[in-house]
């Protein structure tokens, strides 16, 4: 694995590199750790020792990366510990969860307006798109009426969204939807 094959999230069942600082007690870098044992344990099991061990990033930095393989990164928890025989140094924990194709979550912001418009003017309800379904719903909750209440405007109160026809009774009889 190449440092340009690091990812921001972990994948399940695909090579992984993870950077993390060795720490001292006092929280301060621990730079040339010495017997570096990195260890694995997948989905609580026992840990046994990775293919790899950590290697510091640069010289003298604190700083190290440890490439995790295919196999070390099969499970729904991947729990590492780092250990040196530095005196002072920490073990250092890191617990990742990789994700499957099935968790993957979209980046909404990076979606165009072409997919936006796509997805808003999709049919929901007979042949009612989302877009027109949210104009009604907000001439009902927040537009003007007329005719006593029974016609909801449009916010700029230039299109009748919801027109009812009522009974003596006040009954609904007949119902038009202008969500254009």
């Amino acid at each position: 694995m190449a440092s340009g094959d690091a990812t921001a999230i972990p994948i399940k069942n695909q090579a992984y590199r993870v950077t993390f600082p060795i720490l001292d007690a006092d929280g301060d870098l621990v730079t040339a750790a010495a017997a570096l044992d990195s260890e694995v344990s997948k989905d609580g099991g026992i840990f046994a020792d990775l293919t790899a061990e950590a290697t510091e990033i640069a010289t003298a930095s604190g700083m190290y990366f440890l490439d995790l393989t295919a196999t070390e990164m099969n499970a729904d928890t991947v729990a590492i510990i780092v250990k040196t025989t530095t005196t002072g140094a920490k073990t250092t924990p890191i617990v990742l969860y990789p994700a499957e194709t099935g968790d993957i979550t979209v980046n909404a912001t990076a979606m165009s307006a072409g997919v936006v418009d796509q997805i808003i003017d999709d049919v929901v309800e007979g042949s009612l798109t989302l877009r027109q379904i949210v104009r009604i719903m907000l001439a009902a909750l927040a537009g003007k009426t007329t005719g006593g209440g029974l016609n909801f405007r449009n916010n700029a109160d230039t299109v009748n969204r919801i027109v009812a026809t009522v009974d003596a009774s006040n009954n609904r009889t007949a119902i038009t939807l202008d969500g254009t």
